[in-house]
């Protein structure tokens, strides 16, 4: 998949915490945008990711 702007965090949450406004003009703008988390957070201090509940599925504008 080609995309337009592929926003880079090193934990999940990172990118929609510190850019969703970026991301979400984007997309609007017509932009093809992607996520990329490069951990699962697994040495977080809220948990582990056994322990967690599931992440919900990613808002439809992240694939669009």
């Amino acid at each position: 998949m080609k995309l337009d702007i592929l926003a880079l965090g090193a934990h999940p949450d990172d990118v929609e915490m510190s850019c969703s406004g970026t991301m979400l003009a984007a997309a609007a703008a017509g932009k093809k945008i992607g996520i990329v988390d490069f951990t699962r957070g697994e040495l977080g201090t809220r948990g582990t990711p056994a322990t967690r509940p599931p992440r919900p599925p990613r808002p439809a504008w992240c694939w669009a």
